[in-house]
């Protein structure tokens, strides 16, 4: 069942056109109040400009360059690269969706407090897409019929990079992730395997399983329905690697060593590599880390032991395949198909698959 939630919009001179009715899951909390609602305009005017070249100081780089629409906006790329092939960011490319639910603060150290801040960064990164916000905004008039498009959607032509923000915030607000074969049980519209409820049952119950009947995993501490995320920073027992402090670079704080976001589990069977800087290829070597992989450090998250869960290779093998239940079926497909028009707002398309000769 979906439910319909209107929101107080404080910004009406911001937009132009009429907002639109927001829909999500009806086993979502609420949506995360922002300066304006999506329109339209601003939503099919944000999908433009992610999958333009343009935003980029080559004119060969997009936003959907290092995520992908058909690997859940992620990128398969270890470290991903953009205008420079030469040199690559330091982290993995996280996937972009739901993000309707999500406080902020953004990337996996929390660099940035606002998706908007985020959004922005990656432009102007040398080696993302390496364009000047001041220039932008011509180089976007001359380019295609982005005045007409911005005044569509804002009530005048005016290009800045508040606008650029807004629009492609809008853009990201439509990608809503909620139709898994995990939700599908949940409604009673199909049946997990026997192997999928044994990990199901791992996920979900914790560690410490106070009836003792069920042996837990306790996933869902750090992972709990429906988003699969808790939005917190945690040091999950990785060990250092490419002096990435985490979470610390940003607080300064020692106490934040080798701590980073927690990703959100959903469609993640097709968001590899994973973790923050891609060390594990499959979901396997994932489970495995937990089992007994755990490096011990004084930041290491007390929700872990440093022992590990002690899976056996059946029970590791029975969580990942709850694990693949969590992907939506508009990512099984390998290839969705050929670019479709952008004037749909909530469509995806395809960019050209990348190249690593």
């Amino acid at each position: 069942m979906q439910r319909t939630v209107s929101f107080l919009l404080w910004s009406l001179g911001m937009l132009n056109g009429e907002p639109l009715a927001i829909v999500y899951p009806s086993r979502f909390p609420a949506p995360v109040k922002n300066a304006s609602l999506p329109t339209q305009e601003t939503v099919a005017l944000g999908k433009k400009l992610f999958h333009d070249d343009a935003l980029s100081v080559t004119g060969k780089v997009s936003c959907a360059f290092c995520h992908l629409p058909e690997e859940a906006f992620s990128d398969p790329a270890l470290q991903p690269w953009g205008v420079q092939p030469a040199r690559t960011t330091r982290r993995h490319s996280m996937p972009l969706f739901n993000l309707a639910w999500k406080k902020g603060p953004f990337r996996w150290d929390g660099a940035e407090e606002s998706l908007q801040e985020q959004i922005l960064r990656p432009i102007t990164d040398p080696i993302e897409l390496g364009e000047n916000l001041e220039t932008l905004p011509q180089k976007l008039i001359e380019t295609g019929d982005y005045s007409e498009r911005f005044q569509q959607a804002f009530g005048d032509a005016e290009i800045n990079e508040k606008r650029l923000a807004t629009a492609i915030e809008h853009y990201l607000f439509s990608l809503i992730s909620a139709d898994s074969r995990y939700e599908q049980a949940e409604r009673g519209e199909t049946v997990l395997s026997e192997q999928e409820e044994r990990g199901k049952a791992l996920f979900f119950n914790p560690v410490e399983n106070s009836e003792k009947t069920e042996k837990g995993a306790g996933c869902a501490q750090c992972h709990p329905a429906p988003l699969f995320t808790d939005n917190g920073f945690h040091n999950n027992g990785l060990g250092l690697q490419r002096r990435d402090r985490g979470r610390a670079e940003v607080t300064k704080k020692a106490e934040d060593m080798s701590k980073f976001v927690t990703p959100s589990l959903r469609n993640i069977e097709v968001t590899s590599p994973y973790m923050h800087d891609a060390r594990f290829a499959t979901l396997e070597e994932v489970v495995a880390h937990y089992s007994g992989g755990i490096h011990p450090s004084k930041t290491l998250s007390p929700l872990l032991e440093a022992k590990g869960l002690g899976l056996s290779a059946e029970e590791q093998a029975d969580l990942v395949a709850f694990l693949r239940t969590l992907t939506d079926p508009i990512y099984e497909e390998e290839n969705p198909g050929e670019p479709i028009e952008v004037d749909d707002p909530f469509a995806q398309p395809k960019p050209a698959r990348r190249q690593y000769d």
